[in-house]
């Protein structure tokens, strides 16, 4: 770490200089702030994290002639605490105002020069970085979808199918780490890749291109500083009774349908993650259609509907941010993700030759996008073992509910081509139910 101020750097003096516990997987955002103090020097206050144990505020005082002090009292294993520092000098008092997250408040802390003067650095028993972070977990959760999808055209509501869906127990699985510089499930990725090389061919040229452009990314600045890649899937067996209006009959029709989410994430620093997600799911449906002009043309009930979505997710983690910043601790805590994406929605030919008559009929409006939000409202407890370097585990339990949006329908405001027909169709999903969730950490 380097300070100076205008005068200093304007008669070329050298800056001061310390050396701090910061290392390659520290954080790097909102951590630190300095300030000049009249008639006593420089003072900056940074946040140092080197381990879950070995984490917190640190206070740094130079006179003009360099490093005097350096305090690390507001370190510790029990509590995080050092988040965006802001440093406030009124007259020759000092006031460090700061984030304990591990109590959800700000801290406070007072310093005189003779305050400072005194600091006192202790070492820690974990003074350096770990080689290894694991973290894997496995969680079930009792499942309600409920389903609320319809053909509208111009407000005016066509054609419904009506749901009820079985209660299922939706499975989801994860794992994130790091040996060194190296992605645990970006090293999952490339053994997995190889091992479909080792099936298809020999091809060293193929074999050097899946080593650089996906083991690679990990040493281009893509997991900087705390980041970490997560793999997750979750499955979901389920299914019910689709019933519907068919020729002013009411229908049903009983299927089964396994719903399926992949995530790939980057967990950042203070729990917060952004990466893309890809699910899947078969779901017959009433499926509407309208022409090249503009006229409603009808709608059939599509047994062979599915659909399929790729997008971005972003949100916290509290699983993530107390694997990070805590050893033994437990609270109740809310996550929240946004999901936008882009979906592929698949019918059957028999329903566009019901409503077309058409066999090879061009269909516009396969690709809407997707919006959704998740909640998660849990307890966490969470124990690190000490005599075993940090191996631990944590368990959560709670009740999430998913939310996804889907809507593919157009009106006679609408431009529309000079052939093709437009598919009609607008549909929300919700998941929830309690959960709960097992995860080792180390």
């Amino acid at each position: 770490m380097y300070v100076s101020d205008l005068p200093r750097v304007k008669s070329h003096q050298p800056w001061l200089s310390a050396k701090t516990a910061l290392h390659e997987r520290s954080d790097y955002s909102q951590i630190i702030d300095a300030k000049v103090v009249p008639n006593i020097g420089y003072v900056a206050a940074v946040y140092e994290w080197v381990n879950a144990y070995n984490k917190g505020l640190v206070i740094y005082y130079f006179d003009d002639k360099g490093l005097v002090s350096r305090g690390n009292e507001h370190s510790s294993e029990v509590e995080n605490i050092g988040f965006e520092p802001t440093i406030k000098v009124t007259g020759n008092k000092i006031t460090v105002t700061t984030r304990n997250t591990s109590e959800r408040k700000l801290d406070t802390f007072e310093y005189s020069k003779s305050d400072l003067q005194t600091m006192e650095y202790n070492q820690h028993d974990f003074a350096s970085g770990s080689v290894v972070d694991f973290m894997a977990g496995g969680g079930l959760q009792y499942a309600n979808w409920s389903v609320n999808q319809s053909v509208v055209v111009n407000d005016v509501e066509k054609a419904t199918t009506e749901y009820d869906m079985n209660t299922n127990i939706l499975k989801s699985f994860f794992v994130q780490g790091r040996w060194g510089k190296s992605q645990l499930a970006v090293t999952l990725l490339q053994n997995e890749a190889e091992d479909q090389l080792d099936n298809l061919t020999d091809n060293q040229l193929i074999r050097a291109a899946v080593n650089k452009y996906i083991i690679q990314f990990d040493y281009h600045g893509l997991f900087n500083g705390a980041s970490t890649l997560r793999l997750g899937y979750s499955t979901m067996d389920a299914g019910g009774t689709a019933s519907y209006m068919q020729n002013g009959t009411n229908m049903s029709h009983a299927f089964t349908s396994k719903r399926e989410t992949y995530d790939a994430l980057i967990i950042a620093e203070k729990g917060l993650f952004l990466g893309m997600y890809y699910h899947q799911f078969d779901s017959p449906s009433v499926v509407g259609f309208g022409s090249h002009n503009g006229a409603y043309l009808g709608s059939a009930f599509d047994e062979a509907f599915s659909m399929s979505s790729l997008g971005f997710k972003l949100g916290f983690d509290e699983a993530a941010y107390g694997y990070r910043y805590e050893t033994n601790y437990s609270r109740f805590y809310l996550n929240v993700t946004g999901f936008i994406g882009l979906s592929n929605l698949t019918v059957g030919r028999d329903a566009v030759t019901e409503v077309t008559g058409e066999t090879k009929a061009d269909i516009i409006g396969l690709n809407p996008i997707e919006l959704g939000v998740s909640g998660e409202l849990g307890y966490i407890w969470q124990h690190r073992f000490r005599a075993l370097k940090g191996f631990g585990a944590s368990f959560q339990a709670g009740y999430k509910v998913d939310y996804y949006h889907v809507q593919s329908n157009w009106d006679d405001e609408d431009d529309f081509p000079d052939d093709g027909y437009f598919i009609n169709y607008d549909r929300d999903d919700i998941i929830h139910g309690p959960y709960a969730r097992l995860n080792v950490i180390f």
